[in-house]
């Protein structure tokens, strides 16, 4: 009996597989899926329920004793529901196997295939053996590890545990748009871990993942429910205080608070089937007759549910309000937002992406992607990344960009109340910041680069304007790296493939190739000459390597070494900088990055074992180089003989200190003058 027949006649539900041999060229596929706007919008609610439709998929088919063999994203067939929930279904059933009745023209299948870069370890080595795939400039995950494997005769056999690993590799995709990198292993979810593992004797089965991923999904909804029914409770308390905190005063008038919470209470019922699925709300104010606009968003840290009162960006005369550039650096800019589900209106900042802007919207996805992997990864744990939280993707009208209205999303972050480093230098209390102050504040900013690279983000794009300074009631400083748009990011591995950073902050490795390749679209920005930069400086002292192309860690040490010097001494990077540049700074801006400190080494030698912050406790030392208590440290680092090299100084006269200014994509600041 045919593959699609037996599903037809034996399947009790038909719900997550297409029961057609092959799709047809018009079906959306989940290949054309993910490259959409609408997949860039998929809450991890979604995701996880989408994965738990393949699954199901999966186990009617192995139930039969039919193997697939084909998983893969242009096999995944999605549709809509009325309301709008998108849904999957496995199809193309080309290359299935039915172990129990092999048809006649069902027996080409008794040989285990995979759908590219879908193969198993197993499949992999024995396809290796065979030379019979031949690398196309891209090596799958399941081939980098059949290294590792024997090849066996058994592998030769159609299989379910093939399908269990094709199956992992397209949940992957799923959930983060990309194919898993080779030594991400160790940072999978556990299902993934289960479905990916490369002993195909360990690897789960159908049943067990099923199992698995219907208790995750059960939690997950069970969870995000409570937090909805305290999010309701605390917008009755609000209704019943009838409060008017003193920080709104400036932005609303009492009864107008009171009517917003009535407002949301009373679409508790409809507000409740979207938050069930993690979506941010919106209601714009034009619409529902209320004083301001309003957003449901999920806290990325708590996962709580707060609602958000934007405020005006325009002021009586219908000027633009001038903001500060609280959130994403230089490229967008922020109005004060507020969150008023508790009695303490929490102080945010609001900025918006533009989604009929592609590179915008990546930008922006990015940008929370990183949030949500260093939440995933470190919990409720204070690691220096601003976390971002994505509100409702909405219409702008009357604005037209090619054949479509402009779309934009939101995006809210905590508000720093001390803004931007690079503001901060221009305040007088950073002039009274005391030693351990600036040791703590440098722990922070190495922290904030080592949970990134932990989990092989590199940032690409240190510089004080992307470093925000938080001030907390006891006047203790907290900095938090912001604006990730620049930053390699492995599960996005088709954006920032190349080293980048801040003109001025560049390594000398990156300030060497672009000067080797002048056709480069970055070639002009960063050979652009009126601006100092020392890693150019130093790039005439390095031989010149094709690798300089791509992201590095160590391009990131090489910016910490600038930053620091800038920090602690309030001022801008200048050629007069390099004449008193601290042990620590040398060892950071070393020319080769062979011998170059990581950031690694910094870590664990400033934060492990124990020490944090109790190893900068130090005696009376003299203030004039905030560094000493630092560069001890360093005495216990078992470093290379030639790792501190010898500079070669600059010839100008008096060494006249060059004005030294950041520059991100096309514009311009500096700290060092005035505004």
């Amino acid at each position: 009996m045919p593959v699609v027949e037996k599903i037809k006649k034996y399947s009790l539900s038909h719900l997550y597989l297409d029961t057609r041999k092959t799709l047809d060229s018009e079906d959306v596929t989940l290949s054309r899926f993910l490259k959409t706007n609408q997949a860039f919008m998929l809450t991890s609610m979604q995701c996880e329920v989408m994965a738990l439709q393949l699954i199901r998929a999966v186990k009617i088919l192995h139930e039969l004793n039919i193997v697939h063999q084909g998983i893969c994203r242009d096999n995944v067939r999605v549709l809509q529901t009325l309301h709008g929930e998108f849904y999957l279904k496995l199809g193309n059933f080309t290359y299935a196997y039915d172990s129990e009745s092999p048809e006649e023209g069902d027996k080409v299948n008794d040989k285990a295939h995979a759908a590219i870069y879908y193969e198993s370890p197993e499949i992999a080595s024995i396809a290796k053996k065979n030379e019979s795939v031949k690398d196309e400039g891209f090596i799958s995950y399941g081939q980098r590890l059949s290294k590792n494997i024997q090849p066996l005769a058994e592998y030769t056999k159609p299989d379910s545990a093939n399908d269990m690993w094709a199956l992992g590799i397209l949940i992957y995709y799923l959930f983060y748009k990309n194919h898993p990198i080779e030594d991400a292993q160790t940072e999978f979810p556990i299902l993934l871990a289960g479905l990916l593992n490369p002993n195909k004797k360990e690897r789960l089965t159908i049943e067990q993942a099923l199992k698995l991923q219907e208790e995750r999904v059960k939690q997950a909804k069970a969870d995000n429910k409570l937090k909805i029914e305290a999010f309701f409770e605390r917008i009755a308390d609000r209704k019943k205080e009838n409060l008017w905190p003193v920080a709104l005063r400036e932005y609303i008038q009492p009864n107008e608070l009171n009517s917003i919470y009535v407002y949301v209470l009373a679409k508790k019922l409809m507000l409740t089937k979207e938050l069930e699925q993690k979506k941010a709300c919106r209601f714009d104010k034009k619409f529902t007759g209320l004083a301001r606009t309003l957003n449901l968003i999920f806290d990325p840290k708590s996962e709580e549910v707060l609602l958000i009162l934007e405020t005006k960006s325009k002021n009586e005369q219908g000027a633009k309000v001038t903001n500060h550039e609280v959130f994403n650096g230089t490229s967008k800019k922020t109005k004060l937002a507020w969150a008023i589900d508790e009695k303490m209106p929490q102080k945010f900042a609001n900025s918006v992406s533009y989604i009929a802007d592609s590179d915008s919207l990546l930008s922006a996805k990015i940008e929370a992607a990183v949030s949500e992997r260093i939440t995933a990864h470190y919990g409720t744990t204070e690691v220096g990344i601003n976390r971002a939280s994505l509100g409702c993707q909405f219409n702008k009208k009357g604005e037209w960009r090619g054949n479509s209205y402009v779309q934009k999303i939101s995006f809210y972050t905590r508000w720093a109340n001390c803004y931007s480093l690079e503001d901060f230098f221009l305040k007088k209390e950073s002039k009274l910041l005391n030693k351990d102050q600036l040791n703590t504040m440098t722990i922070q900013l190495v922290t904030a680069l080592y949970s990134l690279h932990k989990i092989k983000i590199i940032y690409q794009d240190l510089k004080p304007k992307n470093v925000l300074v938080f001030r907390d009631e006891s006047h203790q400083y907290r900095l938090a790296l912001i604006d990730f748009g620049s930053a390699y990011n492995p599960l996005y591995a088709q954006a920032n493939t190349t080293g980048l950073a801040t003109l001025g902050y560049e390594s000398p490795e990156i300030a060497l190739y672009y000067k080797q390749n002048p056709q480069n679209p970055n070639y002009k920005y960063f050979s652009d000459t009126s601006f100092f930069s020392y890693g150019r400086e130093l790039s005439s002292q390095i031989k010149y390597n094709p690798e300089f192309e791509f992201p590095n860690p160590l391009n990131d040490a090489f910016a910490l070494g600038i930053l620091l010097d800038e920090l602690y001494h309030k001022r801008a990077f200048t050629k007069s900088a390099t004449k008193t540049l601290s042990p620590i700074s040398i060892a950071l801006l070393c020319p080769n990055k062979k011998y170059r400190l990581s950031i690694d080494q910094l870590y664990f030698q400033l934060c492990s074992k124990g020490q944090n912050l109790s190893v900068f406790k130090n005696t009376a030392q003299p203030e004039e180089k905030g560094y000493k208590d630092l560069d001890t440290q360093l005495a216990n680092l078992n470093l290379n003989p030639t790792f501190v090299p010898k500079f070669k100084r600059s010839t100008t006269p008096k060494d006249k200190p060059v004005k030294s200014c950041i520059i991100h994509r096309g514009r311009q600041s500096s700290f060092g003058t005035p505004r």
